[in-house]
């Protein structure tokens, strides 16, 4: 993966916290913990995204079916179709 180099401003008691971490050798570097964190932060931002998406074609019609239907030609398959294809 690669870097990029970027000035922010965050809160200062965040950079306590960080600076304590990286003291007690729980994180090797500042900038480890912003990656961690940023990383962290993403990945349940991503799935409230998801849960939302999911709860929105939960309620439309058409995907359903088209789910369902899907869902049934694949049980045909796996139980075994007859004859050859």
């Amino acid at each position: 993966m690669s870097t990029v180099k970027s000035t922010i401003n965050i809160n200062s008691e965040y950079m306590d916290e960080l600076k304590f971490l990286v003291s007690k050798n729980i994180i090797t570097s500042l900038t480890e913990g912003i990656n961690q964190s940023l990383e962290l932060f993403i990945k349940e931002k991503k799935k409230e995204l998801y849960e939302k998406q999911l709860a929105a074609a939960a309620n439309d019609k058409d995907f359903l079916e088209r789910t369902l239907g899907c869902q049934s030609d694949f049980d045909k398959k796996e139980n075994g179709a007859p004859g050859e294809w």
